[in-house]
């Protein structure tokens, strides 16, 4: 199902090392100066259109 949703790859998916190559921007994953990765706080992801700039008015809401 994700493959569908995400238009990728099974092998995208197949880890959490390939799951987070793939999605490392979406996710909001950094690897910061001492080779340590971290998530930061609001992940792109979270953001509808986003364009490179966090705006807390295009937060998305998820709805279920």
């Amino acid at each position: 199902m994700g493959v569908n949703i995400f238009d990728c790859n099974p092998q995208d998916f197949c880890t959490a090392e390939a799951r987070r190559k793939k999605f490392a921007i979406d996710i909001g994953w950094i690897m910061k100066d001492d080779g340590k990765g971290e998530y930061q706080t609001l992940a792109p992801c979270l953001y509808k259109d986003y364009t490179g700039e966090y705006d807390r008015d295009k937060i998305s809401a998820v709805k279920f």
